[in-house]
Order: structure tokens, then sequence, then C-alpha cells
């Protein structure tokens, strides 16, 4: 059954994962070790303090489709660190940004530039080369970490 959004219920599930992915909550399945602890990715003291102190920073979480994203990825979960951001906010808030072109061998057997937003496709377009495509696809990238810069896609 469909039940309504609970901000609480929602936000308490985010904040105990980001304890469990830093390794201090055992109950809390943690990631590859590689990804938080072995880089130093830390909970500041206040948050480990208290869930009441989180929410005090973070306030609630918005909605199920935002989840809790550090802007700054080398660094570790702090107030000034965190934003609440949608999963297509923290697919081009990675070190490594997604390549977003391919060789479509079985259609038009040219290289396709796409990315997804919301869970929906969008086609920039198709080119002869590979060359071209990566420059579209780069551009692309610019131009979404400048709408996120801006808040325009918080």
């Amino acid at each position: 059954m469909w039940s309504e959004y609970n901000a609480e219920y929602h936000t308490r599930k985010s904040y105990d994962s980001v304890l469990g992915r830093c390794g201090y909550q055992s109950h809390v399945p943690t990631p590859s070790f590689t990804d938080y602890i072995a880089k130093g990715i830390t909970v500041c003291d206040r948050w480990l303090q208290s869930y009441k102190n989180f929410v005090e920073d973070m306030g609630l979480r918005p909605s199920k489709r935002m989840t809790l994203d550090r802007i700054d990825n080398s660094k570790g979960y702090f107030k000034d660190n965190c934003r609440w951001a949608s999963w297509f906010v923290q697919q081009y808030n990675r070190a490594k940004k997604p390549k977003n072109y391919h060789y479509d061998k079985s259609h038009t057997q040219k290289w396709v530039v796409s990315f997804q937003v919301e869970g929906k496709t969008i086609n920039v377009g198709r080119f002869e080369d590979e060359k071209t495509a990566n420059k579209v696809a780069k551009g692309i990238h610019r131009l979404i970490d400048r709408f996120i810069e801006t808040e325009l896609l918080r």
C-alpha cells in the first residue's frame, strides 16, 4: 500500500546511513571500505553526538527524491559540506563524471550522447566520431555543473 512521505522517518534513515557508511554503526551495512573509511571520510563530532544536532543543521529531508550529498566529496559529513540533493545532482557531483556517450553499433552506427534526468533518457545527438561526442558530452557536464553551482537544480 502507498503511504505518505514521512520526513522524520526518511531523515533518520539518511542519518543512520551516513553513520553506517563511515563505520560508526555496525548494524547498518557499510559499502566498500575504500569508498569512505579508507579515504578518511568522517562525520563531524556534532552529528555523532545526536540525531537532533543533525536535524538542527540540515533540517528534515525535503522529499523521498532527495538524499544527503557531500558538496566536496574529498571531505566528510558536516553542515557546510552537505546539502539535500536529487539523484541527478549527485550523479554529476562525482570526481569521475559519467561518460554520457556510447557507440550505437546495432542501429545508427554513430556515437550517441545522452543523459538521464528523473529516470528519463534525454538524447542530445548522434555524431560520426568519438572525439565530437566526447566534446559535446563534456560541454553538457560543464553546463550541468554551472546549473548546480547556481542552485537551479538543487
